[in-house]
């Protein structure tokens, strides 16, 4: 979970624990990135919606690292703005696995969750018997 907000992260934390993840916090990009290096990381939630416009590009560049370094996994879930169309845009071009606009306490992020793990848990299946 890769957000500056300590709340939203925990929000987004306890959907994710809820679903079996064993879960990292990031409270920005920098340690996000380490992190994903040095884990085998299954879902990133990465909360732009928490982001000041003018700080996103650290986020930006860090959501299109993780695109052009993986191989369907990391599956990555962007949150945004409900007033920023080119956010989602941007993120459907890049191939993110998930677009959710103005997330709040009332969205139910835990069945999300749940779904990147048996999506994740397929593509895992898929490369292995690939490597054979």
């Amino acid at each position: 979970v890769v957000s500056p907000n300590k709340y939203r992260a925990a929000f987004f934390q306890e959907a994710a624990v809820a679903q079996g993840w064993d879960t990292l916090l990031a409270a920005d990009v920098e340690f996000a990135a380490q992190k994903a290096v040095k884990n085998r990381i299954g879902l990133i939630v990465v909360d732009m919606e928490s982001v000041k416009s003018s700080d996103q590009e650290p986020y930006r560049q860090f959501v299109q690292q993780v695109i052009d370094n993986s191989d369907g996994i990391p599956l990555l879930v962007l949150c945004g703005t409900e007033e920023d169309p080119t956010g989602e845009i941007w993120s459907r071009q890049l191939g993110v696995w998930m677009y959710l606009p103005g997330v709040d306490d009332q969205s139910d992020v835990a069945m999300l969750c749940g779904e990147a793990r048996n999506v994740v848990e397929k593509l895992k299946g898929q490369l292995v018997s690939k490597e054979q």
